[in-house]
């Protein structure tokens, strides 16, 4: 996995180099290209049942992971962080059916390693 990112990070970087030596033949938005720095680059994985998705949007609960697992001034510790959503969903389905139903609510994180 490693040199296949490498690959794609090295192409992309080529691309903009190239990119960059023409601006006068692109348009506006054309011209726009990061230079990537692969400290910046921050992933995790993330497995979550239905029963969440049905209350939390896949934006909050990745914000609430990435807080987590990368900002190193916050005090949420990851588990503590996956316990708080499947409360909130847990909340949800208890609002929704006063504790008739409440389907499975599971979410599984780690961090995948960028080199």
């Amino acid at each position: 996995m490693k040199d296949i990112v490498q690959t794609a990070l090295t192409s992309y970087a080529e691309t903009c180099s190239s990119r960059n030596n023409d601006k006068e033949k692109l348009d506006e938005k054309e011209q726009y290209c990061d230079a990537l720095n692969t400290s910046d680059i921050h992933i995790f994985a993330t497995s979550i049942s239905d029963g969440m998705m049905d209350y939390l949007s896949p934006e909050d609960i990745g914000n609430v992971l990435a807080e987590s697992f990368f900002d190193e001034g916050s005090k949420l510790h990851p588990h503590t962080a996956a316990e708080q959503l499947v409360n909130e969903a847990a909340t949800g389905w208890e609002n929704e059916f006063r504790g008739q139903y409440r389907d499975d609510i599971a979410i599984a994180s780690f961090v995948v390693p960028f080199f």
